[in-house]
């Protein structure tokens, strides 16, 4: 997986996003600075899907432990794709 486009927003409540793609797979981690919350997506049928539910913003450790949950759903999903490709 590669880095594709990074962005951040600081004039839109501080949200950002980076999208990394590989092997005709597309997924973006989402920081939504208004909704105070982070999500992790796949791009399916031209659509960005969430592949878990968000993460909301919290201290800075569980917000750390939910970012490494996110992460490990991701990684998965990875997985299960190139075992049913």
């Amino acid at each position: 997986m590669i880095l594709e486009n990074e962005e951040h927003h600081s004039g839109v409540f501080g949200s950002s996003f980076s999208v990394y793609s590989g092997k005709g797979l597309n997924y973006r981690i989402l920081w939504s600075g208004k909704d105070g919350c982070g999500y992790i997506q796949s791009h399916q049928s031209n659509d960005w899907v969430d592949l878990c539910a968000s993460v909301s913003k919290a201290d800075e450790t569980s917000f750390f432990n939910s970012v490494l949950r996110m992460r490990i759903v991701l990684v998965e999903h990875i997985a299960l794709t190139k075992l049913n490709t």
